[in-house]
């Protein structure tokens, strides 16, 4: 899923499904499907992103000791004449054996 600030406002686009192409077709995700929003500060851009696991491909929610792979790239577009940053090199796609590992924890009230 790539997120962006575009002409449009906040928009999320799903590249590729893989496998899962009939249950997740590639394309503008609509905003009800995913919640994104971009606040603009003295510092630059925070984005903030609810992503469901559903748009995601999973059929039930993960559980508490749930273990999935992550990946994630910022990729700073200024101007229309700079090139892809992911043609530079910038992040490994599609390498899983790359991605980060991240544990899935109960709320913090709950510890």
């Amino acid at each position: 899923i790539t997120v962006a600030l575009t002409a449009k406002g906040p928009q999320a686009y799903r590249d590729d499904a893989g496998h899962n192409k009939d249950r997740l077709p590639e394309g503008l995700i609509p905003p009800d499907k995913l919640k994104l929003s971009v606040v603009r500060t003295q510092d630059g851009l925070v984005y903030q992103i609810a992503i469901p696991w559903k748009s995601l491909g999973a059929d039930l929610p993960p559980k508490e000791g749930d273990i999935v792979g992550i990946a994630a790239a910022v990729n700073d577009m200024s101007t229309p004449e700079q090139p892809d940053p992911s043609a530079l090199g910038v992040f490994t796609l599609k390498k899983p054996d790359a991605f980060g590992a991240l544990t899935l924890t109960g709320p913090e009230s709950a510890r």
